[in-house]
Formats: structure tokens, C-alpha cells, sequence
């Protein structure tokens, strides 16, 4: 027995060492003391000139709950908010824990979540989702910092309402956003993009037909990094949601499609897929990159007898893992693969995010607002968090290269390892 001992002692230990290196919630990740005044969840961050924007968002402390309908068991949140926060991150140098405050704007016109926002220079409109009653929401809503007010300039004709959507602006031409995808009524996933144009000033608002997507796709983001528009993930009907989608896309942004809606005939083009199957999740762009954040996926059923099926709120896997894309890498013959990053410190989907700067700083900050967390069989529902997260993309990339030189020299030490425990078995 002693040998086997040994021998299983030498493999633990170099199994350990090749196992450094994975997220544990310490390194680029950290908490904020400072928390959103209520928790939310399914609301919009975003970054407008000098802070960041929340805006709507379920706002139930039991976030979507396990509840009985006409048509069977669904999930569904039970109060939805029409707040809407500003908050600017601070610290007082690097080597110090973010802080900030949240300052209460005034009331959105209508509660909603579920939505989507387009963020321009000097205004930010609320597009689509859902209010309390499930119904899809016409109005879109503009927030403008000068005059600290909410107005209504437009609402979305019948065929253009969505939930669960993607939007973004156009980086290049001030006043075009693109609403992408998401769930009609019926909850049936969309291909559709629309180009939405707000006059100068935004009180007028055009519609155009963009480029379809390759694929129905909702639950959603979207990120913008040099010039194209990154989608991936999300669920569909056409699966019965039963898995979400691992596959991206992207679509070079030009002057053309900005004012004709895509008539260059150059549309949505498939890269690298995702590692991981991911819907409610996030993206965000920074230094030519791509971070997919969180999100749910779902546990594979398939062939499970009805009687041994688990829940439904079992079913949901939320994530903790974060991947990024760099277009620029070449990693087999001129394409760029998703790689892994550090994990979160915690599960968490249905969140908001959005990218951060600081002067005099080469890399930058995403930072990561609510959200739900893993099913709780107790509430039967899964909890809204209140909590703010920051993630160092210097110290996650570092990170990363240091985990890779960590693997390469633990897979030598384990052919070592091999070698010493077939020695031990020996004696």
C-alpha cells in the first residue's frame, strides 16, 4: 500500500501546480463596498461621457421567480423599476479599491426591463423589453445630462418591438444606432436588425432594415471594438431553448450602412465560436478585444426519462467563467480564437456591464453591476444581487500568461510525475 501512496502523493502535488492559476475570485476581480441602492437585474449600464448610466431593470430582491401560470411553471420577476442611477467610479491611486456613488435621476417615463440602450456623446434612449404585465414596449425613452430629463421622442412601429435585444451606436456617425435580435411577443428569436436615426437633437426618428443576423438569436449583447459590431450567444426557439448558442458574428460598421441600413451588401460574418454556450450574458470591448462575461447555459436533458427530469430552475447552469477575443491574434492561419480569463468570484447572469478608463492608464476597467445568482431551490427563485464588481484587464491578461507558462510547466512535470510513479509502483 505504501507505493500506491506514494505514487498518488507525487501525482496530487504536480496536479495542484498545473491547477494554479485558475480565477478564484482574488487578482483582476474585487468587489466594491459601495453597492447599487436596490438590487436589479435585466436593467442597462452604460458609459455616457464622465459616468456610467443604469437605467430600469427588475428590481425584486427575488429576481425571477418559479411561479404557476395558465399554460404551466415559468419563471418571471414580480417588480420591474422605471429608476435610473448615475454612478462614477473613484479611487484615490491604482494600488487602492474602487469606490463611488450612485446619484438617483429622475424616474424613466415607464418601468421596463428586459430593454436595451444607445449611448451617444451627449444622450442616452432606452430601446424595447418588457413591462410588468409582459407586454413589449413602443416607446423609446431619452436621457440627456444637460437638462438632467427623460423625453420621448419616437416609438417603435409593430414589426420593430423587442425584448432581450442588443444595441448599440454607430462608432463613427453621430445620432445611427442598430437594434439587433432579441424576442417578439411570443418570445419567438429574432434575426432582424434595425438602424434606427435620430435627427440632430433626437426629437425625429427614422427606421431602416440592417443586415439580418446569421441566426435567430435572444437574450443578447452585443460589443463594438474597432469598427465592428460583435454578437454571440443567446437562445432561440428554433432549439426550444433547450441550449443556448456558443456561435459569434460580427459586422464591419462603414458610412454606407450607417445611412442606407447595409446596402454595401457586406452583412454579418461567423468567427471563432464561443468555448462555452452562454445567454444572459455580457459583452464588452476594450484595447481591441472582446470579453464574454457570465451568462446561463443549460443543463443537457436530452434523453432523461420525463420522471428522473430535474426542475426546471435546476436546469439553468449560471457561469462564472469570463472569455476574450483578440482579432488581431493569429493563432491558426489568420484566425483568432476565444481563449479563457480569470473566473468571477461568483455565478451571475442577467447582469449589466460596461467598460471604464482612466487617463494615463495603457489598459482600462469593466465594470459589472447586479444581476442574478444561481438558483435557490429555498425561494425557488434566483436572487438579485445589489453588488458592483471591477475587472483589472492589465492583471486578467497577466493573468492568463502567466496561467499559460504555468500549464506548459506542469505538463513537463507531469511527464515527469508519470515517470516517478511508475518508478514508485516498481519498487
Amino acid at each position: 500500500m505504501v507505493r500506491y501512496a506514494r505514487a498518488a502523493s507525487f501525482l496530487y502535488a504536480i496536479a495542484m501546480v498545473a491547477g494554479e492559476g485558475d480565477g478564484d475570485g482574488g487578482g483582476p476581480w474585487s468587489y466594491l463596498e459601495t453597492t447599487i441602492p436596490v438590487p436589479l437585474s435585466d436593467m442597462t449600464v452604460d458609459r455616457l461621457g464622465d459616468r456610467i448610466i443604469i437605467a430600469g431593470g427588475c428590481d425584486s430582491p427575488m429576481g425571477n421567480e418559479l411561479l404557476e401560470f395558465d399554460w404551466g411553471e415559468g419563471f418571471a420577476c414580480m417588480s420591474i423599476s422605471s429608476k435610473a442611477y448615475s454612478f462614477v467610479p473613484a479611487r484615490s491611486s491604482r494600488d487602492q479599491p474602487w469606490s463611488g456613488e450612485f446619484v438617483a435621476l429622475p424616474d424613466m417615463p415607464r418601468p421596463r426591463y428586459r430593454h436595451a440602450s444607445v449611448a451617444f456623446s451627449d444622450y442616452l434612449c432606452v430601446i424595447g423589453g418588457r413591462d410588468a404585465l409582459d407586454a413589449l414596449i413602443a416607446e423609446v425613452d431619452c436621457y440627456r445630462p444637460s437638462t438632467n430629463e427623460w423625453t420621448t421622442p419616437a416609438s417603435l412601429p409593430d414589426g420593430r418591438l423587442a425584448s432581450d435585444l442588443a444595441a448599440f451606436a454607430h462608432p463613427d456617425v453621430e445620432g445611427v444606432g442598430y437594434m439587433v435580435g432579441g424576442f417578439d411577443e411570443s418570445y419567438l428569436a429574432r434575426d432582424s436588425v434595425t438602424v434606427v436615426t435620430w435627427s440632430e437633437g433626437g426629437t425625429d426618428v427614422a427606421y431602416a432594415d440592417g443586415p439580418s443576423l446569421n441566426g435567430k438569436r435572444g437574450d443578447i449583447d452585443v460589443a463594438v471594438v474597432d469598427g465592428y459590431a460583435y454578437v454571440s450567444g443567446g437562445y432561440t426557439h428554433e432549439n426550444d431553448y433547450a441550449m443556448p448558442k456558443n456561435s459569434v458574428e460580427r459586422l464591419r460598421l462603414t458610412l454606407t450602412n450607417a445611412t442606407t441600413g447595409g446596402g454595401t451588401g457586406e452583412g454579418w460574418k461567423a468567427i471563432d465560436s464561443l468555448n462555452q454556450e452562454r445567454g444572459d450574458k455580457q459583452l464588452a470591448g476594450m484595447n481591441g478585444r472582446v470579453y464574454a462575461i457570465g451568462g446561463e447555459t443549460q443543463v443537457d436533458v436530452a434523453g432523461v426519462p420525463e420522471s428522473e427530469l430535474p426542475g426546471l430552475g435546476a436546469r439553468s447552469e449560471v457561469l462564472d467563467t469570463v472569455e476574450v477575443y483578440d482579432p488581431r491574434e493569429d493563432v491558426h492561419a489568420g484566425m483568432a480564437e476565444w481563449r479563457s480569463l480569470a473566473t468571477m468570484p461568483g455565478q451571475i447572469f442577467r447582469f449589466g456591464a460596461t467598460d471604464w478608463r482612466v487617463e494615463g492608464e495603457e489598459e482600462g476597467y469593466i465594470f459589472v453591476f447586479g444581476g442574478q445568482v444561481a438558483y435557490d431551490e429555498d425561494c425557488k427563485c434566483f436572487r438579485t444581487s445589489d453588488r458592483v464588481l471591477a475587472f483589472d484587464v492589465r492583471r486578467a491578461e497577466e493573468a492568463g500568461a502567466s496561467s499559460a507558462s504555468t500549464i506548459v510547466d506542469a505538463a513537463r512535470a507531469l511527464s515527469v510525475a508519470a515517470v516517478g510513479a511508475l518508478f514508485w509502483l516498481a519498487l
